[in-house]
């Protein structure tokens, strides 16, 4: 029993595949997590690891270990959270990670009335640019925006919580200046805006009559990888922008933006939460719960 947390230890260090990762997840140095399993290795008698400068491989006995304990491990963490449940009221710590332009839009207000829900819930929230290699295990939900059915990576399972539609949009000056598009064709007369983390972000599908679609291939003066930074020059009436609604709906209710065309084909973005593989939280699982039911487009 006295080798637990070293046994703990040592599953991080195979799932993160590396000291150093496992030390950033744990907050110990590399040396105190590599000593540690050095103390395992040698209360057990057997070689768990195979270290070398570039990679880091199990032995038959470290692999037969980290299956059986991770199991054990699960059961032990099911069985803490099953105890926990018996109080009505949810406690404790709460990781969650957001890119910018969904994390500031559609989380900010959901945490903030998850947290009057639950007061006794504490949440580590954190928005910005997060790539999928990244998204820490230590991290209960991520939540962004995806093309639906897109993964990050084994050590993650998602559920979508709502489907983002596109709008393409004008401030009233540009219109007042350039006049509107009558039809989809028109719009390559006219300086169109470009967010090139878009899929397809310069060609711009509609919907026709009878079910068919059309492409109109886009051009302008203008091409950004940043969703505000697009935003911003649809205000300022630099041109017209393909725009998701949750950014866009704000400015269309206050006459800022005006919607040109709503008959663009989606190409399945979805508003995605990232968890880890393993046991899920009462905590994490109330979250996503909560976040389901109230995140509105």
């Amino acid at each position: 029993m006295e080798n637990l947390n070293n046994i703990a230890m040592f599953l991080k260090v195979v799932e993160t595949g590396s000291f150093s990762a496992a030390a950033a997840e744990l907050g110990f140095t590399p040396s105190a997590v590599s000593k540690n399993i050095g103390q395992l290795e040698s209360a057990l008698g057997v070689r768990l690891l195979v270290r070398t400068t570039r990679s880091l491989t199990l032995t038959e006995a470290g692999a037969t270990l980290f299956k059986r304990c991770k199991i054990a491990l699960s059961e032990i963490r099911s069985a803490t959270e099953e105890a926990q449940s018996f109080d009505q009221h949810l406690r404790g710590p709460l990781r969650v990670q957001a890119t910018p332009g969904v994390g500031q839009r559609l989380l900010v207000p959901i945490v903030m009335s998850f947290m009057k829900a639950h007061p006794q819930i504490t949440i580590h929230l954190e928005i910005g640019s997060v790539s999928a290699a990244t998204v820490s295990t230590k991290t209960d939900v991520f939540v962004t925006v995806t093309h639906r059915g897109e993964m990050r990576g084994a050590r993650f399972k998602a559920e979508e919580l709502a489907q983002v539609r596109y709008l393409v949009c004008a401030s009233p000056d540009y219109i007042a200046r350039h006049g509107a598009p009558a039809a989809p064709g028109d719009l390559i007369h006219h300086n169109c805006l470009v967010q090139e983390t878009q899929r397809a972000a310069r060609d711009w599908r509609f919907a026709q009559p009878g079910g068919a679609t059309t492409t109109i291939k886009i051009k302008g003066a203008l091409a950004t990888n940043n969703a505000l930074a697009l935003e911003k020059a649809l205000l300022e009436g630099v041109g017209i922008g393909r725009i998701a609604d949750y950014a866009a709906r704000t400015h269309i209710a206050n006459g800022d933006l005006v919607v040109l065309f709503d008959s663009l084909v989606a190409w399945g973005q979805v508003v995605t939460a990232y968890f880890p593989s393993g046991l899920q939280s009462a905590r994490a699982k109330a979250f996503l719960d909560y976040a389901k039911a109230h995140m509105t487009l």
